[in-house]
């Protein structure tokens, strides 16, 4: 009999590692499957020895050892991955079973890999790591060259993107004269042809160009030289479950792990990135330029000039209302959803939110009568409704919704074929691309949308106008304005004619650096600032947040602050700081960035009861 050491692979991994009794001796990096909490999971082997070994622990132990249900023959993980896993772990003050789950497709956990790998020593790396800030086109154009230059040599390349979609564009661009060597992996697939794929993968004795997400990091191919982090400003990056973290932390682990290049691609790169090339931690692929080209004529119209219209100034009223005529295509962006963002009492002036106060509700159109809907306590009530604080009649709604515009363009050009694309309108992927074609095939058509449009509009656009966006300034994220810039460039980048942008802004230099696509003299600001308030890149932020009766909570949060002993703790309610009754409270910590990750503070970090949410480079600080 053996006893295993083992890392629990479960979202509710509460606990670094297991152990449990074997029949047999199992290798370290085996899978097995172990009974816990009453179901049946995943776990990766740490360590195996002999149970006569540790009679006395066995028996003084204050738990009843369970047995190992099923052994996996083949070792599916490699070394690599298991430690990139850890030291991500580490860094987000998780659990390495917890990170294991969500960042290992399923099928890998269930499922023996039979591998025909390259010996490492065949394969000559190098663990440098470039940038390159480009146009999409020209980014691409430089990406098939260095994987060209890779596969010469005899090494593999992995292809990380956020979303399927991007993965799907690649996939075209890069596959055209080596198809058999070039393996897309995405969502839509199928358990079984996720597992034919892989194994053809692993199969191939000629190095591939892997196209994925970075769970996708898992596929064991040990020639992969050059890992290509496309995209690397996409929030799709971030996880949305449990855990929550950056998984282009991981992606860094991991190339270090692999000893492989790591190159970082954008429009227009993350601040973080741009500050370490600054710094000469990261190299260039060529010269980082921070100047973007358009042949189209970049224009910003003051919509609070007197007499200006609600929706459109006269000059995009005019390319809208030609549009169909010239047989152009033309693009309206959104910022909001609904018919207004927001809602105000004439009488008190308070702002229409949810039953308990804790958020703002967006105005919405249906047939059967518009309606109030807030989207964090998932409240609706019917827009006729009066002022919760003084009862009165006299609601004036504000800020333009996506369901506004739509209704203004379609009374501007009641002739011309109207597509809509956001989230609201189409359900699936396939829609998506769906109503992209037919747009693009479309000639004289126009197409409103959200940011979520930005991933199925690759082709130039012949005009877009950028209706409102406003209404993303008041957000309250220190990442705002960099994020609102990033949106701008990438839809000037598409315009073939005409780029506008309206605002009741006009003196907000954002909007200044977005028409003439010059980005340095913000990055210089942003970086004062941030290095001021003690922000990324100059720290990584820690954040707490506790939830419940208000006095209890304040309580908490105090004691929470004396346990982790941190010099700079913030106690603050959350910008929604009341949900369904219940009091929300932020605990945020700012540690150096040279100090992090710091082994003694994780622990705490991760001893802390699951009732509080820790974030370590939280997506927002409110």
């Amino acid at each position: 009999m053996y006893v295993l050491d083992v890392i629990p692979i479960a979202r509710s991994a509460g606990k670094e590692s297991l152990s449990y009794l074997s029949k047999e001796k199992v290798p370290l990096g085996y899978l097995v499957e172990v009974p816990l909490r009453r179901q049946m999971i995943s776990a990766l082997v740490l360590s195996c020895q002999k149970a006569e070994n540790i009679k006395s622990a066995i028996r003084t132990s204050d738990f009843q050892f369970k047995k190992v249900s099923i052994v996996h023959k083949h070792p599916t993980l490699s070394r690599q991955f298991v430690g990139a896993i850890g030291k991500t772990a580490e860094h987000f003050a998780t659990y390495t079973g917890q990170l294991l789950f969500a960042l290992t497709p399923k099928h890998v956990l269930s499922q023996d890999i039979r591998r025909k790998m390259l010996k490492q020593t065949d394969i000559k790396k190098m663990s440098k790591w470039q940038v390159i800030q480009a146009e999409d086109e020209d980014r691409f154009v430089q990406y098939k060259q260095l994987i060209r230059s890779s596969l010469n040599k005899k090494q593999s390349v992995f292809l990380c993107v956020p979303s399927r979609r991007d993965g799907e564009h690649f996939f075209e661009f890069i596959r055209k004269g080596i198809e058999e060597y070039v393996f897309h992996f995405h969502s839509g697939l199928t358990k079984k042809q996720i597992q034919e794929k892989q194994q053809e993968v692993l199969d191939d004795k000629h190095p591939v160009v892997i196209i994925g997400t970075p769970m996708f990091l898992s596929i064991p191919r040990v020639d992969v030289g050059k890992i290509i982090l496309d995209r690397e400003s996409s929030e799709g990056y971030r996880t949305i479950g449990n855990p929550k973290i950056d998984t282009r932390i991981f992606v860094e682990y991991f190339s270090k792990e692999i000893k492989a290049e790591l190159i970082f691609g954008d429009t227009f790169l993350r601040l973080e990135t741009i500050y370490r090339h600054q710094e000469k931690k990261i190299g260039a692929i060529q010269p980082v330029s921070f100047r973007t080209l358009t042949p189209a004529n970049s224009v910003l119209f003051d919509m609070t000039e007197e007499n200006a219209p609600l929706v459109f100034d006269a000059y995009a009223d005019k390319i809208i209302r030609l549009t169909k005529e010239k047989n152009e295509h033309t693009f309206v962006f959104a910022a909001r959803k609904g018919l207004h963002s927001i809602t105000v009492c004439k009488d008190c002036g308070h702002i229409v939110t949810s039953s308990d106060g804790s958020a703002p509700m967006v105005l919405y159109e249906h047939p059967d009568g518009n309606y109030f809907y807030s989207p964090h306590t998932k409240e609706k009530r019917p827009a006729d409704d009066t002022c919760l604080y003084c009862g009165g009649w006299r609601l004036n709604p504000l800020g333009l919704g996506i369901d506004t515009i739509e209704k203004e363009v379609h009374s501007i050009a009641s002739d011309t074929k109207i597509f809509r694309l956001d989230k609201d309108s189409v359900s699936t992927h396939k829609k998506a691309l769906s109503v992209t074609e037919e747009f693009y095939g479309t000639p004289g058509s126009i197409m409103i949308g959200t940011e979520f449009s930005l991933a199925y509009l690759r082709e130039p656009i012949d005009n877009c106008i950028i209706t409102t966006i406003d209404s993303l300034l008041a957000l309250p994220d220190f990442r705002i304005q960099e994020k609102i810039l990033r949106t701008l460039l990438s839809f000037r980048s598409k315009a073939l004619k005409n780029f506008v942008i309206q605002t009741r802004n006009p003196d907000q230099q954002l909007f200044n650096y977005a028409t003439k696509g010059n980005s340095e003299k913000f990055i210089i600001d942003e970086l004062v600032a941030r290095e001021k308030f003690r922000f990324p890149p100059f720290s990584v932020l820690i954040k707490i947040t506790l939830q419940g009766e208000q006095s209890l909570i304040e309580k908490h949060a105090r004691e929470i602050t004396e346990y982790l002993n941190e010099a700079e703790a913030d106690i603050y309610p959350a910008h929604i700081s009341k949900i369904r009754g219940s009091w929300i409270l932020n605990i945020l910590l700012r540690i150096p960035k040279e100090n992090w990750p710091n082994h003694t503070l994780a622990n705490k970090l991760r001893t802390l009861s699951p009732t509080y949410r820790v974030q370590v480079d939280p997506e927002n600080i409110l």
